[in-house]
């Protein structure tokens, strides 16, 4: 009998070694404790960074928008959308008044949507853009972030930016101006001597503030003393009483949710070096401005709702109304106009949901006149926007799907690379 040859597999050995190691009855072998990681102190950036990048944040400011918007549309109800916008939407801070909601009579202050929307372009970029990791399997994510932060500066370039107004057109009228429907501005007219006058404007905003207003070119300072957002004119029962001016006083009146039916009064004073202050009412209905003279030069003060000029003109060729059977209720209206910019015409259809947009200016079907059921002629109304980030919303919404398009592929690659790596293996 022949002996067995015995040889030793140095790989197979140590392969044996490790299973007996491992097995309850093999004799423990010694251990050696890895270090943990020891974190590194964070630096400033980073200390900034963490809490305005944190998806924590994002779900606070999107529940505050929630609650902010909730409560933004209910007031519409009492105090009309356009109050509604300017105290919940437009604001940087808020005061929601649980009275109007029939609750008992408690106020908070709470941040406004212009505030919140900042705050989560801040956590956008802080955490979307700059702690993410330029990997290529983030691309859709990075675009899509991209998308929602250009929707974000479309929208603060609409609130800062855009003009809304109206133009009444009778046929074969033209007009290159355009009124604001709620907008007030105080305009001081300057005689040129021509028989031109030149005006200097004073924006509405200004004009809540009860501020001082002087500029180079005008002679005097106008003081704003009190200001009304609605309010009418009426006799004073005494010239002791306050605030009267030749024998009127504007007797401030609630405000009326349909915004336009709003109008506008206030009270100035003419200052000028070297001559007595004169004082005086203006209202926004009054059919013509406050005259005043200055250094023997005639000035005149009017409060008006806000003008903005057009860079072409608008004409109206024809206006159409067609009634439902049996009553006077318009079904449908529309407009035929001609655009006139710089000696050529162009011709326009305007109906409801299909307006001219042109130069950056849209216009589009709102009303009509006179409706005290004359057989015509009408006038038309034409709402008149102004908005250079009009089409931007479309753009965004675009970019982040495209974005999301790619983050889905890409997933979905990877995945399907998976399962086939698991095939060969099996």
């Amino acid at each position: 009998m022949s002996d067995i040859e015995t040889r030793t597999d140095p790989e197979k050995a140590d392969a044996l070694h490790d299973v007996n190691a491992s097995s309850p009855d093999a004799p423990l072998a010694a251990t050696v404790e890895k270090p943990g990681k020891v974190k590194k102190p964070k630096g400033l950036f980073e200390s900034v960074m963490s809490p305005l990048s944190s998806f924590g944040f994002t779900c606070i400011i999107l529940l505050c928008l929630m609650v902010l918007t909730y409560f933004g549309t209910y007031a519409q109800k009492s105090i009309g959308l356009v109050k509604a916008q300017e105290v919940y939407f437009d604001s940087f801070i808020c005061r929601i008044n649980f009275a109007a909601f029939n609750l008992p009579d408690l106020w908070i202050r709470f941040p406004g949507a212009f505030l919140l929307l900042i705050l989560l372009a801040v956590n956008l970029i802080c955490g979307g853009m700059v702690r993410i990791k330029w990997r290529r399997r983030n691309t859709g994510i990075l675009i899509g972030h991209f998308g929602i932060i250009f929707l974000l500066i479309a929208g603060l370039v609409k609130f800062s930016q855009s003009t809304n107004g109206y133009v009444q057109l009778w046929p074969n009228e033209k007009t290159s101006i355009y009124t604001s429907f709620h907008e007030w501005e105080i305009a001081i007219g300057e005689p040129l001597g021509d028989g031109t006058v030149r005006e200097h404007l004073i924006p509405g905003g200004d004009l809540e503030r009860h501020g001082s207003f002087h500029s180079s070119k005008v002679p005097f300072r106008l003081i704003v003393d009190d200001y009304f957002e609605n309010c009418r004119p009426r006799s004073a029962k005494t010239s002791l009483a306050t605030n009267v001016v030749d024998g009127v006083l504007l007797e401030e009146m609630p405000w009326v949710k349909e915004a336009p039916m709003n109008t506008a009064g206030a009270y100035v004073t003419v200052h000028a070096d070297g001559e007595k202050p004169l004082r005086g009412l203006l209202f926004g209905h009054d059919n013509h401005p406050w005259t005043v003279t200055v250094k023997g030069v005639p000035w005149t003060i009017d409060l008006r709702k806000c003008i903005f000029d057009l860079p072409f003109e608008v004409r109206l060729d024809e206006f159409r109304k067609k009634e439902h059977p049996g009553v006077s209720t318009p079904m449908l209206f529309e407009s035929d106009v001609t655009k006139i910019d710089k000696g050529t015409e162009q011709k326009f259809h305007i109906a409801m949901n299909e307006p001219m947009r042109y130069g950056g200016f849209m216009f589009s079907q709102n009303n009509w006149g006179p409706q005290d059921n004359r057989p015509g002629p009408y006038y038309s109304v034409l709402e008149v926007s102004s908005n250079p980030s009009d089409q931007w919303p479309k753009y965004s919404c675009f970019v982040i799907a495209f974005g999301l398009l790619i983050h889905m592929l890409t997933k979905l690659a990877k995945h399907v690379n998976k399962q086939n790596a698991l095939r060969r293996t099996m």
